[in-house]
């Protein structure tokens, strides 16, 4: 089955017929948004034809656009011969594109594959046609997925800055651009923890309705993570919850087969929208722990929905080695002290800082500060 969607484009043709210096105009007029390289599938199908070798399949399925590009045999021959590298046997492979193009037509049932016919055109002119009917052909792939639970809220985020968000093929989409909303199973642009031009998680934030404003003190909870089969891919939490639960402090966390059944361990049903932060309001703080995604410094919404529902927030050292995050938030040395944990030193922190209410009113001032900061800045450029 074909994929609703494009990453690369990849040039095919025979040899001599342009394919190095076009894909050297292509790729900057895309923005780099779409990887472009030479050969792929289509030149293994040929060549194992043509040399009678078997044809193994790798590609088939994927999210790439095969762009043949043929033109006119006597000025391929030309080039060829402009060359003047081993004339007599490159030339011997002119009738190549006639194989090319046979097998393009049998192969577009299982790939996406445009033909376009570069005859007559400069090296730059050739690159133009191939980005217009390249976009062409991506802009009329098949229409959006019916909306999860997860990209209503996206959904909802972005309308409310006037953005549109889609779905294909289980792939995201933020005005037509890729977006890597999950790094578990999306391709494209994503927010980091100081790169806000695709603030994808923001948007998510946006989402919500319910913002709270209440007192902590009284909450039943101390902590709050709830996470379900990414737990599989972040160990780390098993740590945090060990030593959590053994010190006698509880933590909110979905009701899932992952998460093991400890005295201290309360779950919830997985739920969404304004339910969800106000569960969250049942805790009065959580941990922002990602380790997986810390090479990309990528930027989950937890942290926004932690101030939507005004906990304070903790973020884990080796998930943030910079400490982007909370220098962001507090301007303060000794409160980002405070705030900067690992699973062997969270609870020693928490438990000094719920000594100290004076602290805490600051520490959520400086995270709605911060929050709604950001967010003002997205609308302000999305006008």
């Amino acid at each position: 089955m074909k994929s609703k969607y494009i990453t690369h484009i990849i040039l095919e043709g025979c040899d001599g017929v342009g394919k190095d210096s076009i894909m050297a105009k292509l790729w900057p007029l895309y923005n780099f948004k779409y990887r472009v390289q030479m050969r792929g599938e289509l030149s293994d199908f040929v060549y194992a034809k043509k040399y009678n070798r078997e044809f193994i399949s790798t590609q088939r399925g994927l999210p790439f656009l095969y762009v043949l590009i043929i033109k006119d045999k006597n000025q391929i021959k030309q080039q060829i011969i402009n060359r003047g590298l081993d004339v007599e046997n490159e030339l011997k492979k002119l009738d190549d594109q006639d194989l090319f193009i046979k097998y393009a037509e049998i192969l577009k049932q299982d790939y996406h594959i445009i033909i376009v016919n570069v005859t007559g055109l400069t090296i730059e002119d050739a690159a133009n046609k191939i980005y217009k009917e390249s976009l062409n052909y991506i802009e009329e792939l098949n229409l959006p997925d019916p909306p999860n639970e997860f990209n209503k809220m996206y959904i909802k985020g972005a309308e409310k800055l006037g953005l549109n968000w889609t779905v294909r093929n289980n792939q995201p989409f933020l005005n037509g651009e890729m977006i890597m909303a999950d790094a578990q199973l999306h391709n494209g642009r994503f927010e980091t923890y100081d790169n806000k031009t695709i603030p994808h998680n923001l948007i998510f934030s946006l989402g919500y309705d319910y913002d709270c404003t209440d007192d902590i003190y009284n909450r039943p909870y101390d902590f709050a993570y709830p996470i379900n089969s990414k737990i599989l891919v972040r160990p780390e939490i098993y740590n945090y919850i060990k030593v959590i639960t053994f010190s006698g402090k509880t933590i909110l966390t979905t009701d899932s087969t992952y998460i093991p059944n400890l005295k201290n361990i309360i779950k919830k049903p997985k739920i969404f929208g304004d339910d969800y932060i106000k569960m969250l309001t049942e805790a009065k703080a959580t941990f922002y722990c990602s380790r997986d995604l810390a090479y990309l410094e990528m930027m989950t919404v937890r942290c926004y929905e932690a101030v939507r529902a005004n906990q304070i927030i903790f973020v884990d050292k080796l998930t943030d080695p910079f400490c982007k995050i909370l220098k962001q938030i507090h301007q303060d040395d000794k409160l980002i002290d405070m705030l900067y944990c690992t699973e062997d030193n969270l609870v020693e922190k928490y438990e000094h800082l719920m000594q100290h209410k004076e602290l805490i009113t600051k520490i959520l001032n400086n995270q709605k500060r911060w929050y709604y900061k950001l967010l003002e800045r997205i609308k302000y450029e999305n006008r």
